[in-house]
């Protein structure tokens, strides 16, 4: 049954919350200010957290920082406000919220949102084992060529706009590597997170289209609804496949499709979020040979992905987000070089 605990200073619309929720969630909870939501979380964890913005006191914003650095574990969170600019919805997710509800909302569009945040929290609860990958099951295509470059794929999830800024800002990002990201968020966030990254990235920022060739220096991010693959040609897919983990995009299916393309030229980064995403597919990508860099939780607004994949064991590394960019340009350089070693052995090494 899923806990939730509602945080809004209006009583008449406490009171419509609680006539419509309640029936659905009897564990229910409201409560009038920040200040009690966070007393209440304190003495008993609760799976959703759904804050109005606009509070006296401590309001929708402080709140869910507050509960991100004080509150464990963590539930899932939903900022719900009137304020229903793009510029504030960016803002509620950067402060650390999961999700977005714009007031005024049906009741069957709150239980919608209710009921799928739910799912994702006891879904980031489960028990996670790692994938048994039998690479000899998967060698490398007969004429096979070696692939052109290194590909970094990054996974993200809360937390991850603000992650991915400062990883893209780095000097240290080498540019002869191609790089794939799947970050969590409804789809109306990324056009404006490409936008808001390329003023201030060395790199080139890049919604990905299906057909699109991974090039070096470029940065493609998956969209669309849709799962973001990459084939042993180094072509990008927009995968249509059912939801993992209750997300599509998700980081799993970007992952396994990178260990199995990429093998041992591969770099897969697991970065801030909610849940387990990435982690199995870091598992892959370890067994294939590749590296696999996972943020330091004690630096990551919610630690839960970077944990999954440092308990089940794969991680190459585990460094702070601002030694990530040094530390994937150490791992490229390596892999680069090993890479050209590779194609001239095969006589595929293109001269500049």
């Amino acid at each position: 049954m899923t806990k939730v605990l509602i945080a809004e200073d209006d009583q008449l619309l406490r009171q419509l919350l609680e006539a419509t929720l309640r029936p659905h969630y009897p564990e229910l909870v409201l409560v009038a200010n920040g200040e009690a939501a966070l007393e209440h979380l304190k003495r008993q964890p609760v799976d959703v957290l759904v804050t109005d913005w606009m509070m006296p006191g401590i309001d929708g914003i402080e709140l869910v920082r507050r509960v991100r650095r004080e509150c464990s574990p963590p539930p899932f969170i939903i900022m719900s406000t009137v304020l229903g600019s793009k510029e504030a919805r960016e803002h509620a997710l950067r402060s650390g919220a999961d999700d977005f509800l714009a007031k005024p909302s049906t009741p069957s569009e709150i239980r919608a949102c209710l009921e799928l945040a739910g799912k994702r929290h006891a879904s980031s609860r489960k028990l996670l084992v790692a994938p048994r990958v039998d690479i000899s099951a998967q060698p490398a295509r007969a004429g096979q060529a070696t692939p052109a470059h290194v590909v970094v794929a990054v996974a993200t999830s809360t937390g991850g706009p603000d992650a991915l800024h400062e990883l893209f800002a780095e000097q240290a990002l080498p540019r002869d590597c191609a790089y794939v990201v799947t970050l969590h968020g409804p789809e109306w966030m990324f056009g404006s997170v490409v936008e808001a990254l390329q003023r201030h990235a060395r790199l080139r920022i890049l919604l990905a289209e299906d057909g699109m060739r991974a090039e070096p220096g470029n940065v493609y991010f998956a969209c669309k609804g849709r799962h973001l693959l990459i084939d042993h040609a180094l072509r990008l897919r927009l995968d249509a496949s059912p939801p993992e983990h209750f997300l599509r995009p998700a980081a799993d299916p970007m992952l396994r499709s990178v260990a199995r393309s990429l093998g041992a030229h591969a770099i897969a980064v697991v970065l801030t979020g909610m849940g387990q995403d990435g982690a199995a597919g870091a598992a892959e990508v370890a067994a294939a040979g590749g590296v696999v860099l996972v943020q330091d939780p004690t630096t990551a607004v919610v630690g839960g992905m970077p944990n999954a994949t440092i308990e089940l064991g794969v991680a190459t590394a585990v460094v702070p987000l601002t030694a990530m960019g040094r530390s994937i340009a150490r791992h490229a350089d390596g892999l680069s070089a090993s890479l050209r070693q590779r194609q001239r052995a095969a006589g595929t090494l293109q001269r500049p």
